[in-house]
Order: C-alpha cells, then sequence, then structure tokens
C-alpha cells in the first residue's frame, strides 16, 4: 500500500462520512493506476462497511465504488461492493434498492464466471499451443541432431548463425571396405543396403563408446572424428580402431577394412542452408584418408605422431612400414598399429 492510499483510508476512517468518502474516491483516481485503483475500491469499501452505520449516504458510495470497479473491469471488487450495498439496504429495510443491488451483483456474477470460464479456455490452449510448440521444438532437434553432432545442432538451435571451429588434437579415422562394390554389383540393392546398415551401426556404437562421432558415410568409406567438443586422446582411437577389425573378423568374416588414423588440428564446422551438413577439413583429415587408402586389409595404418602419442599404452603394438609417400604431404614413416598380446 503506497502513503497516499494509507492516508486516503486514515481520511476516511476518520471522517466516517460518506461526503468524504466520495472525494476521497475522486483523489484516487489522480493517484492510481487501475490495479491500484481496484484494490483502493477493495480498501474502502471493507472499511467504509466496518466503520460507518448503515445510511443512504454510505450505500450511495457503496454504489459508486461497484460503478468505479466495474468501469475498471474489477468485476470482484464491484461484486463486493455491491454485495455490502444490499446488506446496508436490507438492515434499513430499504427492501427495493436491496434487491435492485442483489440483481445487478447477480448479473455480474454471471460476467465473471464467463470470464472465469474464458480464462480457463485460455489456459487450455495456451498449454495446448505450448505442448505443440515444445514436441515441434523436440522434432526439430531430433531431425537436426540426425544430420548434425548434437554440440552443432545445440549451438545452431541456441541462435549461432554459423558453427565453425578450429579444433585441436583431433582425431580422424577413415575406414573402407574392400571390395565392397564388387559385391555390390553382384548383390540385389536391399542385400548391399542392409550389410552397409549392419556394418556402420556397428561401427557407431563401437567408437560412439569412446567420445568418437560419425561425420560421414561416402558409398561404403566411414569417416568418424573425436575430440570436436570434448578432451580426447588418440589412443582411445586406435583401441576401437582395432575392435573394428575384430568385429569385422568375427561377424563379417566375407568382409575386409582398411583403416587409416591420424590427429592433430582440424576445421570442423557446417555448411549448407537449406540442407544442413557437418565436414572436417584440414591437413589432419586428408593425412587419415591417405593412410586408409594406402594401408592393407585388416590392419590399422598411422603415422609415427600417434606412435609418439600412444609411447606410454602398453596394450598397443607398432610395427614401422617405413616411408610411405602421402599425396599432398610427401614421404612420411607409417606404421601398423596391433594390440599388444
Amino acid at each position: 500500500m503506497t502513503r497516499a492510499h494509507f492516508l486516503l483510508l486514515k481520511g476516511l476512517l476518520a471522517s466516517h462520512s460518506g461526503k468524504d468518502a466520495t472525494s476521497l474516491l475522486t483523489a484516487a483516481r489522480e493517484i492510481y493506476t487501475n490495479a491500484a485503483m481496484a484494490d483502493h475500491i477493495r480498501y474502502v469499501t471493507i472499511h467504509l462497511t466496518a466503520c460507518t452505520k448503515p445510511s443512504v449516504e454510505s450505500a450511495t458510495v457503496l454504489l459508486e465504488l461497484a460503478d468505479e470497479a466495474e468501469a475498471l473491469g474489477a468485476v470482484t471488487q464491484a461484486l463486493d461492493a455491491l454485495q455490502q450495498t444490499r446488506t446496508m439496504y436490507e438492515v434499513m429495510g430499504m427492501f427495493r434498492e436491496a434487491l435492485a443491488a442483489a440483481d445487478r451483483a447477480y448479473k455480474l456474477r454471471d460476467v465473471l464466471t464467463g470470464q472465469n470460464q474464458a480464462r480457463r479456455r485460455a489456459i487450455v490452449d495456451a498449454d495446448s499451443r505450448i505442448k505443440i510448440e515444445r514436441e515441434l521444438a523436440e522434432r526439430h532437434r531430433h531431425l537436426l541432431t540426425t544430420m548434425l553432432p548434437e554440440y552443432a545442432a545445440d549451438r545452431l538451435l541456441g541462435g549461432e548463425r554459423r558453427v565453425a571451429d578450429v579444433v585441436e588434437n583431433a582425431t580422424v579415422v577413415f575406414i573402407d571396405i574392400v571390395g565392397f562394390t564388387q559385391f555390390a554389383s553382384n548383390t540385389q540393392a536391399s542385400d548391399v543396403v542392409d550389410h552397409l546398415e549392419r556394418i556402420f551401426s556397428a561401427f557407431d556404437d563401437i567408437y560412439r563408446s569412446v567420445g568418437m562421432i560419425r561425420i560421414k558415410t561416402i558409398g561404403d568409406a566411414y569417416v568418424a572424428c573425436g575430440g570436436l567438443n570434448s578432451a580426447f586422446h588418440v589412443a582411445d582411437a586406435c583401441r576401437s580402431s582395432l575392435e573394428v577389425l575384430r568385429y569385422i573378423n568375427e561377424h563379417m568374416p566375407a568382409f575386409q577394412v582398411r583403416i587409416g588414423l591420424h590427429a592433430g588440428t582440424i576445421v570442423a564446422g557446417v555448411i549448407g542452408g537449406s540442407r544442413p551438413a557437418f565436414d572436417v577439413w584440414g591437413d589432419t583429415v586428408n593425412i587419415a584418408s591417405r593412410l586408409e587408402s594406402s594401408g592393407r586389409p585388416q590392419s590399422l595404418h598411422v603415422a609415427k605422431d600417434t606412435v609418439l602419442n600412444c609411447s606410454h599404452c602398453a596394450d598397443l603394438s607398432f610395427e614401422s612400414r617405413g616411408s610411405t609417400s602421402i599425396k599432398g604431404i610427401g614421404a612420411m614413416e607409417t606404421y601398423w598399429c596391433t594390440i599388444t598380446t
């Protein structure tokens, strides 16, 4: 309650005069916002009823309060004033006036009931709209995360116009299924898709278990990356790649794969407007690709940097292959990586 409000009420209680109450109500119009005025009407109604004797003058003020409240759209306050008016008239034996006040109150109550029902309908409608908007947003996010890494999708949904990062210490893996092109040429299309789905899903599970994500597939080639948005060690990529070789040996013995792996700095980001796609670029990516293409079936081919980074890993062994010509890079010392037995 503001000080002005307090002083008006104090003056009303001191005067016990309906005439003074009317002047105070007029003054209040100049002081209060609509919401504050509605509160003022409620307080004046309470105190006028409790602290003055029933009189025509007081009843007239209550009707004026009801008029004021109704004009403001404060139906509850108008009802309170009308109910007190009715009671005051009944006490004075003025039953016709009491009936008129009661009739007006009943009509206002119908208005209030209608407002409450409309409010409830509006709340239900708003809840439904919010639910639908949330479902659409979740569908949008789910669709986006099927095309992009989750962290990139969340950044785009969060308002970023472009996702483009320089990532240090990322690990890139390229895998190619040896002889799959010939297999596909002699196999029904549905069987080709089924085989690729089974193989790539297994790769996804294996690499996801150490925090790596699939970047893309190109025909029967598969590309994964680790360290995009969290700390990652190349040794985990080596172990997972060796697990891929084990999976192929045990579950898909009709096939063989070549794997190239390299760690270093890359550029990662989202390209495309209507059909966004996530990709990675840089020498690290190119070297991983060349290590795969120059490798041998059922082997993991890595460069010397990987050997040095995994020197503390007793479970990994590295056999020198010698110097390998990497297109666009030159000669590099490369190695075959295996699990220590």
